[in-house]
């Protein structure tokens, strides 16, 4: 707004300086009076009106009297300002934009193995990420903690943040096992989940593997759940039926070797030795837990087999290699160069 100085005699329309005598005194005709232009600020931006130095007092529109007067809120403001019998005015009116919100929601679970796109309010001037990015959205891909501050096309900053969770997934760990045809085995899909429905039919949380029922040889054993979150997921585990006369120890035992041993990546075992008929390969990690099975028909038969451990960690595990009238064992050391 412009800004009058109003004399006692008459007005006139003074230019914006000062100046100081030599003696420390401000001349009266140079005084000069400037709130400045109107303006919009961010909310929450303190703004300092400084009335200028040299006058003998200072009246603002809330009876105040300093020559500085802090803003806090939007509103017009005034100030009078009186030098000996000579009264200087000034009007300015101070605008707030609205604070930026990129609202990111609450905080959320969503299914295990899904993305979750993070789109916080568009038409932003720029976008900063916990990471660093500046993209307009962000895409989760695992549990945490996620923010972003924003700013505005009037350099306003705003800011949210957001807690995303995982739904824990269905587990029928180990994912194989043995057992004999004359024996069973109790699958657990765990607690939880509002519903269960395995491979038959059936809605229990628990499965019986019964070796008699099934029969010998490898069973796929199929869980799906659903938890509170509506969030599906399934889990498979293969169960081996042995015959009874293998599970009580009719077979003799073979030597057999690994090589190389300790291994790294991929490993072999001799096969010339070993009786020729169908083979079950397995490892057993050092909490008797088998991480590795697979079938070797007899016509796959060869000199020697190989298997990628590329995967396993450093330590010690143990092979199996089990037939219809024998079963070998090795130690197997993994050690990564």
């Amino acid at each position: 707004m412009k800004s009058f100085i109003f004399l006692l005699v008459f007005s006139n329309i003074f230019l914006f300086s000062t100046s100081q005598t030599n003696n420390g005194l401000y001349s009266i005709d140079t005084l000069i009076l400037d709130l400045g232009v109107d303006i919009a600020l961010c909310v929450d931006y303190i703004h300092i009106l400084d009335a200028g130095v040299g006058f003998d007092s200072y009246l603002w529109q809330d009876g105040s009297t300093e020559q500085t007067y802090l803003v806090t809120e939007a509103g017009v403001y005034w100030v009078h300002a009186y030098a000996g019998t000579t009264m200087y005015a000034d009007t300015i009116e101070i605008f707030y934009w609205p604070y930026p919100d990129p609202n990111l929601g609450p905080d959320t679970t969503i299914c295990f193995g899904n993305s979750f796109i993070l789109a916080p309010t568009t038409g932003m001037a720029s976008y900063l990420w916990m990471d660093g990015s500046t993209l307009p959205y962000f895409i989760v891909e695992q549990a945490g903690l996620y923010f972003v501050s924003v700013t505005d096309i009037h350099g306003c900053m705003g800011a949210d943040s957001i807690m995303v969770e995982f739904s824990t997934p269905v587990n029928l760990n180990p994912d194989s096992t043995i057992i004999c045809e004359c024996s069973s085995i109790l699958l657990d899909a765990g607690e939880g989940f509002t519903s269960y429905l395995w491979q038959d039919g059936s809605t229990s949380q628990y499965f019986l593997v019964d070796g008699e029922i099934l029969g010998v040889g490898f069973h796929s054993i199929e869980v799906t759940t659903v938890d509170t979150n509506n969030c599906e997921s399934s889990d498979m585990i293969t169960v081996y039926i042995i015959e009874h006369e293998q599970a009580v120890g009719s077979h003799m035992d073979i030597d057999f070797h690994i090589f190389p041993n300790p291994g790294n990546d991929i490993i072999y075992f001799s096969l010339e030795n070993l009786p020729k008929e169908n083979l079950i390969v397995e490892i057993f990690d050092f909490y008797g837990r088998i991480i590795y099975l697979d079938e070797i028909s007899k016509s796959q038969l060869q000199d020697k087999s190989e298997i990628d451990v590329s995967n396993f960690k450093c330590g010690t595990y143990y092979v199996r290699i089990l037939g219809r009238t024998f079963e070998a064992h090795k130690k197997l050391l993994i050690r990564k160069i």
